[in-house]
């Protein structure tokens, strides 16, 4: 009966372990110079996978305005997010500069901002409020389906420092 039993028991195993085999997503080996982590960098690992190995939310809401707390940044992509004791600290890499912010708790506060060396008459004159006329321009202007006019914001974008000759700088810190 014992040795019934325990069969029994492997070819559960077996069978579980080989189901799992089958569904577990095929990741890349985790980076040993990479955070322990399950987001540890940009495009979330070395291969830039943009996948994770476990589920993501199964419910949700649709958010509102009020839900939603932002730090003027000048496009930023996947933040690096650090855990220090109770604090969450993210670090934003920009078209100009790099964005410590404090998102602990309820907390999303620009800490300090530190434009790249070499760039630092680009983050000067690129003012969150005028990256924020600018998109209120494009939206109206996609909103009235006027192509025209979002091809003349390349030139004032372009003015901010937001063109093909720095959109790299957010990618390669």
């Amino acid at each position: 009966m014992k040795t019934s039993t325990f069969a029994s028991l492997i070819v559960v195993l077996i069978t579980a372990s080989a189901t799992y085999a089958q569904n577990a997503p095929n990741m890349p080996a985790r980076n040993p110079w990479l955070a322990d982590s399950v987001y540890p960098i940009s495009h979330n690992n070395s291969a830039a996978t943009d996948s994770v190995a476990h589920a993501g939310p199964t419910r949700g809401r649709k958010l509102s305005p009020s839900d939603v707390k932002t730090v003027p940044a000048v496009f930023t992509s996947n933040p690096t997010v650090k855990k220090i004791s109770d604090d969450t600290i993210l670090f934003a890499a920009g078209l100009d500069g790099i964005r410590k912010i404090n998102a602990t708790g309820k907390s999303f506060e620009l800490v300090a901002f530190l434009p790249y060396p070499g760039f630092e008459a680009l983050a000067a004159r690129s003012k969150p409020e005028m990256f924020q006329a600018a998109l209120d321009v494009a939206n109206a202007a996609r909103r009235a389906k006027d192509d025209a006019k979002i091809l003349t914001l390349s030139q004032s974008l372009d003015e901010l420092g937001f063109n093909r000759q720095t959109w790299p700088t957010a990618f390669t810190i």
